[in-house]
């Protein structure tokens, strides 16, 4: 077996692969350093492997409770120019966020064929295009739905609100147009990108090929799947896979 790691900006995921290249067991979340749900795996993991986008004292953190609990080091993801037959086009590696590498592989491993869409919803949204030829092509970044919340408060005197979803578009109350603007405004963001990437990759392809499949994990996945008027594929476990296929080569 083989424990995975996914250290977010926020949250710190784990799951347990089997012998199988496509076989998630059991996962769960790492709350306040807590990880008596993975005791009883002790001695059993062949490897850990670890994708840290968090702080270098909780990546330093990590490898040490790992290392302490499993006497095992972790095998530290890193963004590559190539994967598992995927080639990367970002024009600085060191600038990528692994997550996002990770997730593009695991995307891939899951479907292999196409041109794919892959949106985590964290504290950030990531919007990323991995082409039918195989390329992670890069992406764009958005702030999620709690900065912008928050940006909007820390720069507007006078405006109190508390970031919650809403029903309609049209705010009654000033809290509730604030949560309007920041909901349909990250959605709006959401499905310009998209159709500016679906453009892209149709333009690229002659206009004759499959609309681009749209993955989407992360912590606010539910509430733009639930809001959104795109055709979304919910996928929690592309970091996971990804994991998984570094692991094997």
């Amino acid at each position: 077996m083989i424990l995975l790691i996914d250290a977010g900006n926020t949250r710190i995921k784990w799951a347990v692969s089997s012998d199988q290249l496509d076989g998630i067991t059991v996962s769960g979340v790492i709350d306040d350093d807590d990880w008596s749900e993975l005791i009883a795996y002790v001695g059993k993991f062949e490897s850990v492997w670890l994708s840290c986008v968090a702080s270098e004292q909780v990546r330093n953190s990590i490898l040490s409770k790992v290392e302490s609990l499993f006497g095992l080091k972790a095998e530290l993801a890193t963004v590559t120019a190539s994967a598992a037959g995927m080639l990367n086009s970002y024009d600085d590696l060191a600038r990528l966020g692994v997550d996002r590498w990770v997730a593009a592989l695991g995307a891939r491993s899951i479907f292999s064929q196409g041109d794919l869409i892959i949106i985590d919803a964290g504290t950030a949204v990531t919007i990323d295009l991995v082409s039918a030829k195989n390329r992670f092509e890069g992406g764009a970044i958005l702030p999620g739905f709690a900065i912008m919340h928050d940006a909007l408060l820390g720069r507007t005197a006078g405006i109190q609100s508390q970031l919650q979803m809403v029903d309609s578009v049209v705010g009654k109350n000033t809290r509730d147009c604030v949560n309007s603007g920041v909901q349909y405004g990250l959605l709006g963001a959401i499905e310009r990108v998209v159709a500016e990437m679906s453009t892209l990759v149709g333009a690229s392809g002659g206009g004759a090929g499959a609309a681009p499949k749209l993955l989407i994990m992360g912590g606010d996945a539910a509430e733009i799947v639930a809001g959104s008027k795109l055709d979304f594929e919910l996928h929690s476990d592309m970091i996971f896979y990804g994991l998984m296929i570094l692991s094997k080569t």
